[in-house]
């Protein structure tokens, strides 16, 4: 499975190309074993009966990202302004909750709806269908939030500059 190995190497790319600009590689490394400590935890509890489960689990945080990560890549000066760290964010966040959600309202409390999201589904297509939904909407809502503090902001400098 490709899926662990792939967020692994984002997660290191991440850090070090934007949190750990400048640090020597030992802090990038250290940070990376610190991300990692409770991936590991997680993967030895009774919570996690097999690998299978473990690559799930990537697969459906990939599906929660892939949408606000790839509107991220767009290089029209539109999509510039409007898809913003925030709006990614708010995209993969979204995508998370979303699909917490579904599992909770298909299993009825939140225990199982939890185990059944991120553990439990056997790769069922709803459940990354409810992810990536939720993820589209969640990237949309921020990106219009971003066009209407946009247009606010514009708003207030041309009242300014009109006053002065």
């Amino acid at each position: 499975e490709g899926a662990a190995d792939s967020l692994q190497n984002g997660i290191t790319a991440t850090l070090s190309s934007t949190l750990l600009v400048g640090r020597p590689l030992w802090a990038t490394r250290t940070l990376v074993l610190l991300v990692n400590v409770p991936l590991a935890i997680l993967g030895a509890s009774p919570l996690v009966g097999s690998v299978l489960q473990l690559f799930l689990l990537a697969n459906l945080v990939c599906a929660c990202c892939a949408l606000p990560l790839l509107a991220a890549l767009l290089r029209t000066p539109g999509a510039r302004k409007l898809v913003t760290e925030g709006a990614v964010l708010c995209g993969c966040a979204g995508g998370w909750l979303g699909l917490t959600v579904y599992g909770c309202l298909e299993r009825g409390s939140l225990g199982a709806g939890v185990r059944m999201a991120w553990f439990g589904n056997n790769y069922a297509y709803d459940y990354f269908l409810a992810a990536i939904l939720a993820s589209a909407s969640c990237l949309a809502a921020g990106c219009g939030w971003q066009a209407r503090a946009t247009r606010l902001w514009a708003g207030i400098e041309m009242a300014t500059a009109a006053e002065g």
